[in-house]
């Protein structure tokens, strides 16, 4: 049998219903993880997960729990059906979700920073509103140059985020100069660009000043050597 890798997704990933199935499938396996998500959180995150409205769960602050929680059960119930992997990882928010099921992170811990990871970044958003796109199709070093172009144009920020592939660019900023980067990289030729679903500019400098309060808190989590190897998309 081939090697198997467990990988958890980022915010964008979330929809109404999410981990609905595996509950009504598997209760006595990961019945304990809702309600003790319900208890840490004070909030109904199952039900919001399960029902929604959509504009709910596409809160910042409620996206991180209810993603995180749904990836955890999710593993619980591969773990218990299916071979175990031989190494996890995760994109963005998912790792929070990876060294939970590598053992590393508590999910208690887990689910509490997140919460406040969300609520955070969310209060960045309701002082700065931004968001994210996709470019697909345009070297790197041109959605640079988009994105300085209409930085200069507006006096508002739009950067580079992450690389996804040498083909697929992620550009973060301010909502205008988000708009205006996926205008521009049609115009140069771009071959596909998609607003992401997610809810404030993630990975831009705007984030910059919530990094302090969010460190506090993590220096305040105990962590553990993960039982299965865990991969950094920062430094593989």
């Amino acid at each position: 049998m081939a090697d198997v890798a467990h990988v958890f997704p980022g915010q964008g990933s979330w929809h109404v219903g999410m981990g609905r199935d595996p509950y009504d499938r598997w209760p006595e396996l990961i019945g304990d993880h809702y309600r003790s998500a319900d208890d840490i959180l004070g909030m109904p995150l199952p039900r919001i997960c399960w029902e929604g409205p959509a504009d709910t769960l596409s809160d910042t602050a409620i996206t991180q729990p209810a993603i995180l929680l749904t990836s955890v059960v999710t593993w619980e119930v591969l773990r218990a059906h299916g071979p175990a992997p031989e190494v996890v990882a995760g994109h963005s928010l998912g790792e929070y979700a990876a060294p939970v099921c590598a053992g590393a992170l508590h999910r208690t811990d887990a689910l509490r920073l997140v919460r406040l990871r969300g609520e955070l970044m969310a209060g960045v958003n309701r002082r700065v509103p931004g968001g994210m796109a996709a470019v697909m199709g345009l070297e790197p070093a041109k959605v640079e140059e988009i994105c300085a172009a209409v930085t200069a144009g507006t006096g508002r920020l739009a950067e580079v985020a992450n690389g996804d592939e040498p083909g697929q660019i992620v550009v973060s900023g301010q909502t205008e100069t988000v708009d205006g980067v996926i205008r521009a990289a049609r115009g140069a030729g771009a071959a596909r660009t998609v607003a992401l679903k997610v809810g404030a500019p993630f990975r831009s400098s705007l984030m910059r000043d919530i990094e302090d309060r969010f460190a506090e808190a993590l220096a305040g989590v105990r962590s553990r050597d993960p039982a299965v190897p865990f991969v950094s998309s920062g430094t593989a």
